[in-house]
């Protein structure tokens, strides 16, 4: 009798598991109806002069329907992070379309920046960034004298 009693315990752990699993797997973003999406877009300088090797990080993420149910930057998107190429050009592979993403931007002698609210469907983004100190040069690099 304990053995069956022990069995139907195992038995309800396992599936109370399931159940838990299956609960927030999709704000995990493993169980997505669509094909993934890719972020693209460009970061300038204040005076529209494109960024190389400005790094573009999922700083975290939101459901685009539904309240949150899970950690803002715990989702599987938000460990991807990208460097600008030539022309200040970026692309984030793999996004899932359930969610908008908010960006942190950071480039050498920049303010860094966090824009909200991305939706990789809607259109390639423009990112521009101020520099690090107000009244102090540019954030693109400048010769010292």
């Amino acid at each position: 009798m304990e053995a069956i009693r022990r069995a139907g315990m195992q038995f309800v752990v396992c599936v109370g598991a399931a159940v838990t699993m299956l609960s927030f797997a999709p704000a995990m973003g493993t169980i997505v109806d669509e094909e993934p999406l890719e972020l693209n877009g460009v970061v300038k300088d204040e005076h529209g002069n494109p960024l190389r090797d400005a790094r573009v990080f999922v700083h975290s993420a939101t459901p685009k329907e539904a309240s949150r149910s899970f950690c803002s930057a715990c989702y599987a998107d938000c460990r991807k992070a990208t460097k600008t190429i030539k022309g200040g050009h970026f692309k984030i592979a793999d996004l899932d379309p359930t969610l908008h993403f908010n960006l942190l931007v950071v480039a050498k002698d920049c303010r860094p920046q966090l824009v909200t609210k991305i939706d990789p469907k809607v259109k390639p983004i423009e990112i521009a960034l101020g520099p690090l100190k107000l009244g102090v040069g540019s954030c693109y690099r400048h010769k010292k004298t």
